[in-house]
């Protein structure tokens, strides 16, 4: 059962404080946050990686386009 959880480092990893329900001992784990960044279905199916400056270049495209 986790007891108490934190940001550790730079925030890139998390603190738990757990304790044992059977034998009420408490322990600490450390884990490392995976960062999985949106991805993109193009029209034709393939899956790109989110890019904000293309998504930003057509909102400028439409807005000229105004």
């Amino acid at each position: 059962m986790v007891v108490d959880s934190r940001l550790h480092g730079d925030g890139d990893q998390v603190l738990r404080r757990c304790q044992c329900a059977v034998r009420k001992e408490r322990f600490t784990t450390c884990g490392a946050a995976e960062l999985n960044l949106p991805r993109v279905v193009k029209s034709d199916g393939r899956r790109v990686d989110f890019d904000g400056r293309a998504c930003c270049a057509q909102f400028d495209l439409l807005d000229r386009k105004k």
